[in-house]
């Protein structure tokens, strides 16, 4: 379904944006999309959710001017009789995602967009979550609750997940139980409440990170989205799934940005003689989000019954030439496997976390 958006002004920004300033809006918005305009709030260009990760993965510096990486001649409409026939065409022969509506000045009037609210049923994708670990880095919180059920501002960690599956279109979950299973199987039950199918793959033995995935009966599905129970962010589950599909992976690891600032002046030597100083560097790395896909072909490749990582297994698809690739989040993700995490999604709703 195809609906206009005439007030946009949270996504129209200034040509002197920069990167990082961009990020920030989309992390903010729905609309995966800003609208660049000059002064007279004519239409420059826009930069789309995709055009953000490209350039991530191009190692743009985030300071950097957005009109480096923005469509500087995007498909649009004018306002005249028959825009509402001309838009809808374009995105519903999924040619286009978003068309902005200019006036013949270029004047921004509004954008054409697939229905944010509207929900597609997916049916042929589990939706599986690791939640059997024992969160010892945060005990002793987590010797009489599992780490997925820690309550944040209302209801567990692990509920904010489900919900958001289910807003995307998942029906089938999977919960993956060891620690404390007796308390979230008690708390989300079947799924009937939920308008969901909600199943227990029940470890006798701690699994690893993936291990539980070989008592997984697959048959019905085509791809696993795998999600850890402690892991909150606002990453379209959707999204992960259809790069995973576009680009036919085996298996689809999503990945983010880690900056680490040292907080030191870092000095490089030649024997004893200083070469350079450099004060208090930034440094970045990708990091494991602890969010995949999986094609069911491969989880014939994980131990039956066994302890097993995930960084095992994906050293173990490399190995055997599987493609594996990442998709690039700049969404927030938040992992609460420390008390520093917690306290950091803590500030984040402004509240207590109550144990």
């Amino acid at each position: 379904m195809v609906v206009f958006y005439k007030d946009i002004k949270e996504i129209i920004i200034d040509k002197n944006f920069t990167i990082r300033e961009t990020i920030k809006i989309l992390e903010k918005t729905n609309y995966k999309i800003v609208l660049v305009v000059n002064k007279k709030n004519q239409l420059e260009g826009i930069v789309t959710d995709g055009d953000i990760r490209s350039s991530l993965l191009k190692d743009f510096n985030l300071d950097f001017k957005v009109i480096k990486i923005m469509n500087k001649k995007p498909k649009v409409v004018y306002e005249n009789s028959n825009h509402l026939l001309k838009s809808h065409s374009l995105i519903n022969q999924k040619k286009f995602i978003h068309v902005p509506l200019i006036s013949p000045k270029k004047k921004v009037l509004g954008i054409y967009m697939i229905d944010l609210l509207s929900t597609k049923k997916i049916n042929d994708v589990a939706f599986f979550i690791m939640a059997g670990g024992k969160g010892e880095r945060l005990r002793p919180i987590t010797d009489k609750i599992p780490k997925p059920m820690i309550n944040i501002s209302g209801k567990p960690i692990m509920e904010y997940i489900i919900d958001k599956a289910k807003i995307e279109g998942f029906e089938d979950i999977f919960i993956s139980v060891n620690h404390l299973s007796k308390i979230i199987k008690k708390y989300f039950k079947g799924g009937i409440d939920r308008d969901l199918k909600i199943k227990y793959i029940e470890e006798k033995k701690p699994l690893g990170t993936i291990g539980s995935l070989s008592l997984f009966k697959h048959d019905n599905f085509s791809n696993i989205l795998i999600t850890n129970a402690d892991v909150y962010t606002n990453i379209s589950y959707k999204d992960i799934l259809a790069f995973h599909n576009k680009n036919k992976s085996d298996l689809t690891v999503v990945v983010k940005e880690y900056y680490n600032e040292i907080p030191y002046g870092v000095v490089s030597l030649k024997g004893k003689k200083l070469l350079k100083i450099k004060e208090k560097p930034n440094s970045f790395e990708y990091i494991n989000t602890g969010i995949y896909v999986l094609n069911n072909s491969m989880i014939k490749l994980i131990p039956k019954n066994k302890k097993f990582d995930a960084t095992e297994y994906i050293k173990k698809l490399l190995s055997l030439n599987k493609t594996v690739n990442c998709y690039l989040s700049y969404e927030k993700w938040t992992d609460i496997g420390t008390k520093k995490e917690l306290d950091k999604l803590k500030v984040e709703f402004g509240m207590n976390v109550l144990k």
